[in-house]
């Protein structure tokens, strides 16, 4: 429940800064969100990206590269808010939700 959440918000936060930008969202919100939680709690967990095994960290940056180059095509001034209300959202839940 927690994970599904955390996926919720981070999509809404980052359709939210798109839209308040007046520019599309690229849709990756809640799988950053859920990445960057889950480094957190696994790092030394592999993680398959379109079939390359990699760890935690490398997974994550993957996962960032991919969800980046869409909004650096249609609009490069939205891409830290895009990608970053996510990353807020994982690192946050896991520091306020998930560490206890």
């Amino acid at each position: 429940p927690a994970f599904a959440l955390v996926y919720v918000l981070a999509g809404v936060g980052a359709s939210g800064s798109a839209a308040a930008l007046r520019c599309s969202g690229h849709g990756h919100g809640g799988t950053l969100a859920v990445a960057a939680c889950h480094v957190l709690l696994s790092p030394r967990a592999r993680h398959n990206v379109m079939g390359l095994e990699l760890g935690a960290w490398s997974a994550l940056v993957v996962q960032l590269a991919i969800a980046t180059y869409p909004t650096m095509v249609i609009s490069p001034r939205a891409t830290a808010l895009t990608n970053g209300v996510p990353l807020l959202v994982g690192f946050g839940a896991y520091f306020v939700l998930l560490s206890r």
